[in-house]
């Protein structure tokens, strides 16, 4: 049996590129061509439609799973003994881990999340979750609005309340630190998030807008909850 060689970045980088050359997501030159991943992701998912929070176990799709799918030829955590140098098995699968998952990015900005809605249309959305029993990570396209509701607003929300808790902490610390500023602390705050909170709500007002109303003028929708 051969000695496995030491670890280093180089050689994972290798590996990683030859696990996309193996799947022909490389570019002219070789490369790893991230459009190319991103396309074969949604080639998959599309498939892994969630009509109902009902069907939302049997549908969606594992990240081990979907990585499977798409880098068949890459020894998975189920074959990493079997290598001969698991330490550098793993790693090289780590690594095409994380570029998957940053591809499925759910904000409006992510990669696949933009192919689903230029490629779908009809309401449907990029999510992920996490299945039980084991909490899986795991992707799938819905259009219901309840697994919406669930596996992606109510992600959102705890964000966002996460990032005005930690922000209220600091001025909260200010204000303990410097009595004598503590009104002009809590009030500079206070205006602050009125501001932020207008903004944001003038732009949903305008999304509103657009949903409903088409380029002529002619509505899209019933305009109902």
């Amino acid at each position: 049996m051969s000695t496995p060689n030491i670890l280093t970045p180089d050689l994972v980088i290798e590996g990683v590129n030859q696990a996309y050359a193996a799947e022909g997501l490389t570019d002219e030159d070789g490369g790893r061509d991230t459009t190319k991943l991103r396309e074969a992701l949604y080639e998959v998912l599309k498939e892994h439609k969630v009509l109902s929070w009902a069907d939302r176990t049997d549908h969606a799709i594992t990240k081990g799973n979907l990585i499977a799918q798409v880098f068949p030829n890459l020894p998975g955590p189920d074959a990493f003994g079997d290598q001969e140098d698991p330490d550098l098995a793993r790693a090289i699968w780590a690594k095409i881990r994380t570029d998957v998952w940053s591809q499925l990015a759910t904000g409006a900005k992510g990669s696949v999340q933009q192919l689903v809605g230029r490629n779908m249309g009809n309401g449907y959305v990029l999510v992920r979750c996490q299945l039980t029993p084991d909490n899986s990570d795991a992707v799938y396209i819905t259009d219901d609005r309840t697994c919406i509701e669930r596996d992606y607003l109510a992600i959102d929300n705890k964000r966002l309340a996460r990032m005005i808790a930690s922000l209220s902490d600091n001025r909260a610390m200010l204000i303990t630190r410097q009595p004598d500023n503590a009104k002009r602390y809590a009030s500079g705050f206070d205006k602050q998030m009125k501001a932020l909170g207008n903004t944001a709500h003038d732009k949903l007002m305008l999304a509103i807008e657009a949903a409903v109303f088409d380029e002529t003028g002619d509505s899209n929708g019933d305009g109902e909850d």
